[in-house]
Protein backbone atom coordinates (compact mmCIF):
# COMPACT_ATOMS: atom_id res chain seq x y z
CA UNK A 1 0.00 0.00 0.00
CA UNK A 2 0.98 3.23 -1.10
CA UNK A 3 2.40 5.65 2.08
CA UNK A 4 0.36 8.34 1.45
CA UNK A 5 -2.93 6.18 1.96
CA UNK A 6 -1.20 4.39 5.00
CA UNK A 7 -0.71 8.20 6.30
CA UNK A 8 -4.20 9.43 5.48
CA UNK A 9 -5.79 5.98 7.08
CA UNK A 10 -3.85 6.32 9.78
CA UNK A 11 -5.29 10.14 10.26
CA UNK A 12 -8.90 8.88 9.94
CA UNK A 13 -8.78 6.13 12.66
CA UNK A 14 -10.33 6.87 16.40
CA UNK A 15 -9.09 6.06 19.78
CA UNK A 16 -11.03 3.10 20.80
CA UNK A 17 -14.24 4.95 23.40
CA UNK A 18 -13.54 3.73 26.82
CA UNK A 19 -16.12 4.30 29.32
CA UNK A 20 -14.93 6.35 32.96
CA UNK A 21 -16.27 5.06 36.10
CA UNK A 22 -19.00 7.43 36.65
CA UNK A 23 -21.25 6.50 33.62
CA UNK A 24 -21.12 3.14 34.05
CA UNK A 25 -22.34 3.53 37.78
CA UNK A 26 -25.11 5.66 36.46
CA UNK A 27 -26.50 3.42 34.00
CA UNK A 28 -26.55 0.70 36.69
CA UNK A 29 -28.87 3.04 38.66
CA UNK A 30 -31.00 3.59 35.58
CA UNK A 31 -31.32 0.26 34.68
CA UNK A 32 -31.76 -1.20 38.12
CA UNK A 33 -34.40 1.84 38.25
CA UNK A 34 -35.61 0.52 34.74
CA UNK A 35 -36.31 -2.92 36.03
CA UNK A 36 -38.06 -1.74 39.17
CA UNK A 37 -40.68 0.36 37.14
CA UNK A 38 -41.45 -2.96 34.95
CA UNK A 39 -42.59 -4.35 38.13
CA UNK A 40 -45.17 -1.71 38.77
CA UNK A 41 -45.60 -0.74 35.36
CA UNK A 42 -49.44 -0.47 35.50
CA UNK A 43 -49.33 1.84 38.52
CA UNK A 44 -48.55 5.25 37.85
CA UNK A 45 -47.74 6.64 41.17
CA UNK A 46 -44.82 3.59 41.86
CA UNK A 47 -43.61 4.17 38.15
CA UNK A 48 -43.07 8.09 39.20
CA UNK A 49 -40.83 7.31 41.58
CA UNK A 50 -38.40 5.20 39.08
CA UNK A 51 -38.53 8.29 36.56
CA UNK A 52 -37.86 10.95 39.49
CA UNK A 53 -34.76 8.60 40.48
CA UNK A 54 -33.64 8.86 36.71
CA UNK A 55 -33.94 12.37 36.27
CA UNK A 56 -32.02 13.06 39.11
CA UNK A 57 -28.97 10.29 38.38
CA UNK A 58 -28.96 11.81 34.36
CA UNK A 59 -29.06 15.07 36.06
CA UNK A 60 -26.48 14.89 38.28
CA UNK A 61 -24.14 12.83 35.54
CA UNK A 62 -24.31 15.69 33.46
CA UNK A 63 -22.51 18.00 36.03
CA UNK A 64 -19.59 15.14 37.49
CA UNK A 65 -16.35 16.44 36.02
CA UNK A 66 -15.14 12.41 35.44
CA UNK A 67 -17.43 11.87 32.26
CA UNK A 68 -17.05 12.68 29.14
CA UNK A 69 -19.06 14.86 27.02
CA UNK A 70 -20.15 11.95 24.73
CA UNK A 71 -21.38 10.42 28.21
CA UNK A 72 -22.81 14.16 29.22
CA UNK A 73 -24.91 14.10 25.78
CA UNK A 74 -26.29 10.15 26.36
CA UNK A 75 -27.35 11.49 30.01
CA UNK A 76 -28.67 14.48 28.65
CA UNK A 77 -30.81 12.41 26.69
CA UNK A 78 -32.00 10.00 28.83
CA UNK A 79 -32.54 12.88 31.10
CA UNK A 80 -35.19 14.55 28.64
CA UNK A 81 -36.62 11.21 27.82
CA UNK A 82 -37.43 10.24 31.64
CA UNK A 83 -38.70 13.30 32.18
CA UNK A 84 -40.63 13.48 29.78
CA UNK A 85 -41.78 9.93 31.31
CA UNK A 86 -42.31 11.53 34.57
CA UNK A 87 -44.53 14.11 32.95
CA UNK A 88 -47.22 11.42 31.48
CA UNK A 89 -47.16 9.43 34.46
CA UNK A 90 -47.90 12.07 36.32
CA UNK A 91 -51.09 12.90 33.96
CA UNK A 92 -52.10 9.56 34.11
CA UNK A 93 -52.22 9.52 38.02
CA UNK A 94 -54.05 12.63 37.72
CA UNK A 95 -56.43 11.85 35.52
CA UNK A 96 -56.73 8.34 36.46
CA UNK A 97 -56.24 6.50 33.65
CA UNK A 98 -54.68 3.17 33.84
CA UNK A 99 -52.37 1.54 30.78
CA UNK A 100 -53.10 -2.01 29.62
CA UNK A 101 -51.71 -3.90 26.78
CA UNK A 102 -54.67 -3.11 24.14
CA UNK A 103 -54.93 0.57 25.44
CA UNK A 104 -55.24 3.13 22.64
CA UNK A 105 -55.34 6.16 25.13
CA UNK A 106 -52.64 9.04 23.58
CA UNK A 107 -51.07 9.30 26.81
CA UNK A 108 -51.20 5.41 26.91
CA UNK A 109 -49.25 5.66 23.56
CA UNK A 110 -46.91 8.54 24.38
CA UNK A 111 -45.64 6.38 27.94
CA UNK A 112 -45.46 3.45 25.51
CA UNK A 113 -43.17 4.82 23.01
CA UNK A 114 -41.14 6.92 25.15
CA UNK A 115 -40.46 3.83 27.40
CA UNK A 116 -38.99 1.85 24.23
CA UNK A 117 -37.14 4.93 23.12
CA UNK A 118 -35.75 5.32 26.81
CA UNK A 119 -34.74 1.24 26.77
CA UNK A 120 -33.01 1.92 23.55
CA UNK A 121 -30.91 4.23 24.72
CA UNK A 122 -30.07 2.37 28.19
CA UNK A 123 -29.13 -0.58 25.84
CA UNK A 124 -27.21 1.63 23.33
CA UNK A 125 -25.14 3.14 26.28
CA UNK A 126 -24.96 0.90 28.98
CA UNK A 127 -24.22 -2.59 27.60
CA UNK A 128 -20.99 -1.11 25.19
CA UNK A 129 -19.78 1.15 28.41
CA UNK A 130 -19.28 -2.41 30.08
CA UNK A 131 -17.01 -3.78 27.81
CA UNK A 132 -15.02 -0.73 26.88
CA UNK A 133 -13.83 0.43 30.98
CA UNK A 134 -11.32 3.04 31.34
CA UNK A 135 -8.55 1.55 33.82
CA UNK A 136 -9.32 2.87 37.01
CA UNK A 137 -6.51 4.19 38.97
CA UNK A 138 -7.08 4.96 42.29
CA UNK A 139 -6.85 7.90 43.93
CA UNK A 140 -3.84 7.93 46.86
CA UNK A 141 -4.04 8.97 50.64
CA UNK A 142 -1.56 11.54 51.24
CA UNK A 143 0.41 10.13 54.26
CA UNK A 144 -0.58 6.37 53.41
CA UNK A 145 2.58 3.85 52.97
CA UNK A 146 2.98 2.11 49.84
Amino acid sequence: MPQWLTDCLGAMTMNPYTSTTGHRNAERVNAGTQLISYTFQKQPYAVIATKLGQCITSFYSLFRADTKIPEKIIHLVQFAIAGAELGIQTALLFNEITCGLSSHQDLCMAALYLEVLYDGTLGASWLPSEFSKQPYDPVAVPGAAV
